[in-house]
């Protein structure tokens, strides 16, 4: 069943306090998002089956399709300005300016986290804690 308005309503406010969790299944797996403290701020970390492994990560595990659904997509450059600068006429322009992608078990805020899953076909809201 889709999730409704309200429910993602509900959610939000959840996600926004100190304490909170919410409970989802998106393909045959269980997704906990707990608000948790990561140095001096609040994030959301994402729980697939109630972990968060490091090997996932890597290309070619059979469950990193899942979390780049699921996870933070996070886009950086592989050069900053200064680098950029220094390397002008060595490197081509679009190296210069090419970007990596990393996904991140943890969320800046909820309305990253509701503007993600919205577009999720099948998610199903298990519990709001």
């Amino acid at each position: 069943m889709a999730i409704t308005a309200e429910q993602w309503t509900e959610i939000k406010q959840k996600l926004d306090s100190i304490i909170g969790r919410v409970k989802f299944k998106y393909k045959e797996h269980l997704l906990t998002v707990d608000v948790t403290q990561v140095k001096r701020s609040l994030k959301l970390a994402v729980y697939v089956d109630g972990e968060i492994n490091e090997a996932w990560t890597k290309e070619g595990h059979e469950i990193r399709p899942y979390l780049e659904e699921v996870w933070y997509r996070k886009e950086r450059p592989i050069f900053n300005a200064k680098e950029k600068k220094a390397y002008k006429g060595l490197v081509s322009k679009k190296q210069l300016n090419e970007k990596i992608t990393i996904y991140s078990p943890t969320f800046p805020s909820p309305t990253a986290l509701i503007r993600q899953y919205k577009k999720l076909e099948g998610l199903e809201l298990v519990e709001v804690i």
